[in-house]
């Protein structure tokens, strides 16, 4: 992940990156759907709630990155410490990973 924390007045994108092999040749991922999880680390029993992303590309390595906007307008997250999950839409997989951690202050 690009961020691990963040001001909770802040508007920014929430990235991870996001390496995909198929059939053991790279592919490129992102005409797939693409959600966000934020669950709090105190409640991580809770059920995730799924908010949608999008991708970027790095124009020059040619990396993948999955990304969600968070902050007022956007995802908005309380001030705390969340593990951030990312689901990939594909046929027939659906995987849900860990991306990493965030917190926000």
């Amino acid at each position: 992940m690009n961020k691990t924390r963040i001001s909770v007045a802040s508007k920014e994108y929430v990235r991870a990156l996001v390496d995909v092999t198929k059939d053991g040749v790279v592919f490129n991922p992102t005409s797939d759907g693409v959600q966000f999880a934020f669950t709090a680390i105190e409640n991580l029993s809770t059920a995730p709630t799924w908010n949608t992303g999008s991708w970027e590309t790095d124009p020059v390595t040619g990396k993948h990155y999955a990304r969600c906007l968070v902050g007022p307008g956007a995802v908005v997250l309380a001030v705390g410490a969340y593990v951030v999950h990312v689901k990939i839409t594909d046929d027939p997989q659906i995987p849900a990973i860990k991306a990493g951690t965030l917190t926000v202050y």
